[in-house]
């Protein structure tokens, strides 16, 4: 069984769950409701139907859960032929979860979820920023929440060109050498490509970028940042979509 037909069945079992607004739906072992009052954009198509309107609908716009509830490997595997690690491995991320009654959806989706029915792994923040109008200035780096969690070389991968650049120049990864290294070896390594660094200096390239403060940096400290995939971003898939600075994300990505 592919990795599509698994986010396929992820996304079909979220979705389901809001419009049909099921009380309980085995796959998520306990309720999982959304404040029915709420107002979302929709139209009425040809049969009459009331439809959610993709095309108007942010992340941001979809209403709180009402109820807390969870979401287990375990209880998709039965009867399924597959290990929960089986499956994990064909989805490339655990897709298990658990939220309390308030939470919004953008902090319970994850991007794997969307993987299979959209194209947002593919998406980066200055495709989000012209579609949807947001203005990505004054965002720090600790704003991007999928950065605390990559290493030094995850980063220099990540984001196009940055291998090419010297370590001095960009002033997050030197404060990160400085904070793991030492100030004297990072100094040592300051006109190095960081290409060269991710390649051979494995203490640098291991190093986590939340070993520093990055709510100290703008997001534009690191040169092309924003046109990085989401998708090329180490462990991407299993982050919540609330980790991407943007409450304009499009609900259909």
């Amino acid at each position: 069984m592919s990795r599509r037909i698994f986010s396929i069945f992820l996304a079909a079992i979220l979705a389901l769950s809001y419009w049909l607004n099921f009380s309980y739906l085995p796959v998520f072992a306990q309720n999982y409701q959304i404040d029915s009052t709420a107002s979302i954009p929709s139209y009425i198509d040809s049969s009459g139907t009331r439809m959610p309107d993709w095309s108007q609908i942010t992340l941001a716009d979809i209403p709180a859960i009402t109820q807390g509830g969870s979401f287990d490997i375990s209880t998709i595997a039965q009867g399924t032929g597959y290990s929960s690690d089986e499956l994990i491995s064909i989805l490339g991320y655990d897709p298990s979860r658990s939220w309390e009654a308030g939470t919004h959806l953008k902090d319970i989706l994850m991007l794997g979820d969307l993987k299979g029915v959209s194209n947002l792994d593919e998406w980066n923040l200055a495709a989000i920023a012209q579609s949807t109008g947001a203005d990505l200035e004054g965002l720090k780096l600790s704003d991007f929440g999928l950065l605390k969690n990559q290493t030094a070389e995850d980063l220099i991968y990540a984001v196009p060109n940055l291998e090419n650049l010297g370590l001095e120049e960009v002033q997050p990864l030197f404060d990160l050498a400085k904070a793991g290294l030492g100030t004297s070896k990072a100094l040592s390594l300051k006109n190095s490509s960081l290409g060269d660094l991710a390649n051979s200096n494995f203490d640098f390239a291991n190093l986590k970028m939340d070993n520093i403060d990055l709510s100290q940096y703008d997001l534009k400290s690191i040169e092309g940042i924003e046109d990085a995939n989401f998708g090329d971003f180490s462990g991407s898939d299993g982050a919540m979509t609330s980790e991407i600075p943007s409450y304009g994300i499009r609900a259909n990505g």
